[in-house]
C-alpha cells in the first residue's frame, strides 16, 4: 500500500514534533519506551538499519478556567500546584481575565477534570483547576547496538494513526490479481434476479450466456460484458477494514451483487494448470437509501472491505438488451 507507506514516512520524517524530551535521559520507561507499542526498521541507503521505537505514558495534564462560564486553558503543573496552595503564578492570571469567558455553556469539562474542580480565589476570582491523565507519545531512534539513544521526542497521537499495525491495513488499493486472459467465465448474481452465466474465450474474444437454463447469447452486448471484464481485473478497494465486522458480515449474507470469475490458473511456464472459482460480493451499507460506499468481500482474503457506489454501478451493469 504505497498510500500508507508514504504516511509512515511522513510520521516519521516530515511531522513536526510536539516537544522535546530532557536530552540527557537515560531511563525509557519514563516514556514507556521500555515497552514499546510500535518497532520501526528502515533500510537506508549506506545499507544500515535505521530503528526507531514509539512509547506510550499516561501523565498528568492541567486545566483551569474561571468558575462563571469561563474557557478552558491548559496549564502547567507549577500553574495548577500554585492555584491549589492559593499562590500567585502569571499563568493562572491570564486565566483570570474577564475576557476568558464562553457565551454558551461550557461541555465537556469531564474530559478536562473540571467537572469535579478544585476551587480556589485568585484576586477575588474564583478559579476551577482540573487535572486528568491523559496519553502521551514519544520516539527514540536506537543506537547500532540496539540501545536507546538519549534525544526522545514527544508526538501527538494523531502520529499513531499513520503507523497502523494490522496486516489488512498494509494492503494496497487494488483487490485481486486476476488478468483478462485467465478469465474463462463468469457468473453474475443480482438479488432477486437469476442468474447470467457468461463464458468467454479471451484469444477468440467470444462470449455466450445463459440465464435459468436458456441461451441468451443473441441478448448479449459484448461492449457492457467487454466493460465489466475490464473493471473486474480492475477493481480498487477504498478502504480494507479487517477480518472482524459485524455489520458487513450480515449484510453480505444476502449480497446485492455477487459475482463468481472462472480462472484458469498457469504455472510459470505458461501452461494451464486447472480452473478455480474466485467470488466477490457487494452489498449496501444501509438497505433503501443512497450509499456512497459499499460493504464487499472476496473468498480469497478474510478481510472487508469498502468500494465506492460508481463501481458497484459498473459491476451491476445490466448486460442482456431486452
Amino acid at each position: 500500500n504505497i498510500f500508507q507507506i508514504n504516511e509512515l514516512f511522513k510520521a516519521l520524517f516530515k511531522s513536526e514534533v510536539k516537544g522535546f524530551t530532557n536530552d540527557a535521559s537515560t531511563d525509557p520507561s519514563e516514556y514507556g519506551l521500555d515497552q514499546p507499542i510500535r518497532k520501526i526498521s528502515i533500510n537506508l541507503k549506506n545499507g544500515k538499519l535505521a530503528n526507531f521505537v514509539v512509547g506510550e505514558k499516561l501523565r498528568p495534564q492541567y486545566f483551569a478556567r474561571r468558575s462563571n462560564n469561563g474557557r478552558p486553558l491548559e496549564i502547567s503543573e507549577e500553574a495548577y500546584k500554585a492555584g491549589v496552595k492559593g499562590e500567585k503564578n502569571p499563568e493562572l492570571q491570564i486565566v483570570a481575565r474577564p475576557g476568558n469567558t464562553l457565551t454558551a455553556p461550557a461541555t465537556g469539562l469531564e474530559l478536562l477534570g473540571l467537572d469535579k474542580p478544585k476551587v480556589t480565589n485568585f484576586n477575588d476570582v474564583i478559579l476551577h483547576l482540573g487535572k486528568v491523565n491523559a496519553r502521551h507519545f514519544f520516539v527514540n531512534r536506537l543506537d547500532e547496538q540496539g540501545g536507546h539513544t538519549p534525544h526522545v521526542v514527544e508526538i501527538g497521537a494523531e502520529i499513531i494513526g499513520q503507523m497502523p499495525l494490522e496486516g489488512y491495513q498494509w494492503k494496497g488499493e487494488r483487490l485481486w490479481n486476476i488478468n483478462r486472459f485467465e478469465i474463462n467465465g463468469l457468473s453474475v448474481k443480482k438479488r432477486g434476479e437469476p442468474s447470467l452465466n457468461l463464458t468467454y474465450n479471451f484469444y477468440a474474444s467470444e462470449w455466450s450466456a445463459t440465464r435459468s437454463n436458456e441461451n441468451v447469447t443473441a441478448l448479449l452486448n459484448i461492449n457492457k460484458a467487454e466493460k465489466l471484464l475490464k473493471k473486474l481485473t480492475d477493481v480498487e478497494v477504498k478502504k480494507w477494514i479487517g477480518p472482524a465486522v459485524e455489520d458487513a458480515a450480515s449484510r453480505l449474507v444476502e449480497p446485492d451483487l455477487k459475482i463468481e470469475v472462472l480462472v484458469e490458473e498457469i504455472d510459470d511456464s505458461g501452461k494451464p494448470i486447472g480452473t478455480v472459482q474466485r467470488e466477490l460480493k457487494i452489498s449496501k451499507i444501509i438497505e433503501g437509501k443512497s450509499n456512497k460506499l459499499l460493504f464487499g468481500k472476496t473468498d480469497t482474503n478474510p478481510s472487508y472491505f469498502l468500494i465506492d457506489a460508481e463501481t458497484f454501478q459498473r459491476l451491476s451493469a445490466g448486460l442482456l438488451e431486452e
